[in-house]
């Protein structure tokens, strides 16, 4: 034997043994994590924020409650509940036209449980639990259907299909299934997640979850899960990452046989999940522990984390504190179909935050950018504006 074609054969052969070899999933120690107090600021992750005002021109009524929120780098979509509409914005915040009607009739809704956008501006509604349309920008309905049993959240998987979540106990009713892939016309092409639904006690208070993106990745995180999956455009569910809990955890398995959640904000020593956001190669995960929360930031590459909770001025800040120009702390509600992070802010807490922040003579980084968010959003803040949209973005 040559030993050129030795050499092939060997490498052959390293190729074949790697390719049989798991890749092995993060784990993150979130104890660990709570304890370990490091100072991370916004500028740490991020040097690009905007603001964006929610005009109210021709919406003819302002937002009462957002709580539903999606956007694209072309639109925002907000469902605000308290006034029961689907409003339409551009990116610059500028209202278009309120999407769908509530009533009781064809395509109206009672309710909406989760909106959704993807790459080419389509819309998609899930409403009344069991009922999903696919929006254009217009207006217009392109897809009409219904779903098995009852969900909470509708993703867009890619163009042609969506991914539907029935969280605990939701599944009881989708034949055990915790996920199902639909196409644009409602046709179940696929069931992912078994799970049994024997004796199931239920206190009535879902699982707190999200299925959101990382720029081109789906994943799913649920409360009463260890680990986190990635969701693959070929409708498989892949270990992501893997949360390592200590015995401090608020009971999961007490909540699903009907425990008070209450009682972890009573208890010295439990800590529960309440969200879980990616961003880059960053994990954004808000707690509650001894009855204060707690907002981590893990590297999910290697599980590294840091409990970044701070206590100044006589004040609890949530988030990332705002050194770059001291508008208010952030920390995210949604990530968009981008990959960016977005939350939404009172404007009259926002303006309370700035000023605040510039009577503690907090530092920033971008000092013309504080007197240019002072000029053109907080001196035109009214007693009568809509909620302000804050995003940051790589």
């Amino acid at each position: 034997m040559t030993p050129r074609k030795f050499f092939f054969i060997f490498i052959l052969i390293q190729l074949v043994v790697f390719c049989q070899v798991p890749c092995q999933v993060p784990t993150i120690d979130v104890f660990h994590c709570i304890n370990s107090i490091k100072q991370i600021d916004l500028d740490d992750i991020t040097n690009r924020l905007t603001y964006i005002r929610l005009s109210d021109s021709n919406q003819t009524v302002l937002i009462g409650r957002i709580s539903e929120l999606t956007a694209n780098d072309s639109y925002i979509i907000i469902y605000d509940d308290l006034s029961h509409k689907l409003l339409l914005y551009n990116h610059e915040g500028n209202f278009l036209r309120i999407l769908m009607k509530q009533g009781k009739g064809p395509n109206e809704f009672i309710g909406i449980n989760s909106i959704d956008i993807n790459q080419n501006s389509e819309i998609l509604v899930l409403f009344n639990s069991n009922q999903v349309a696919i929006l254009n920008p217009d207006g217009n309905t392109r897809e009409h259907f219904s779903i098995k049993g009852s969900s909470p959240v509708a993703k867009w998987l890619d163009d042609k299909k969506i991914v539907i979540i029935y969280p605990f106990p939701r599944f009881k009713l989708n034949d055990g299934f915790e996920i199902s892939f639909v196409d644009r016309k409602g046709k179940v092409l696929k069931n992912a997640m078994p799970n049994s639904f024997k004796e199931i006690n239920y206190n009535d208070m879902g699982p707190r979850f999200s299925c959101e993106r990382n720029r081109d990745s789906l994943y799913y995180w649920n409360r009463y899960r260890d680990t986190v999956y990635s969701i693959t455009q070929d409708m498989k569910l892949v270990p992501r990452i893997t949360f390592k809990h200590s015995r401090q955890r608020y009971p999961i398995e007490s909540i699903k046989k009907g425990a008070v959640i209450d009682g972890s904000f009573s208890s010295d020593i439990g800590y529960i999940q309440n969200s879980y956001h990616e961003f880059g190669t960053l994990v954004l995960a808000n707690l509650t522990y001894k009855r204060a929360n707690v907002c981590l930031v893990i590297d999910r590459i290697n599980g590294t984390g840091y409990n970044i909770f701070y206590d100044y001025s006589d004040d609890h800040f949530r988030g990332f504190k705002n050194n770059l120009d001291g508008g208010s702390e952030f920390w995210p509600s949604i990530v968009t179909y981008d990959g960016d992070l977005m939350t939404a802010i009172d404007p009259n807490n926002f303006r309370e935050a700035f000023l605040k922040n510039q009577k503690a003579k907090i530092p920033v980084k971008f000092p013309n950018q504080q007197d240019s968010v002072r000029k053109f959003v907080i001196d035109k803040i009214t007693l009568m504006d809509n909620p302000i949209l804050i995003k940051i973005e790589k």
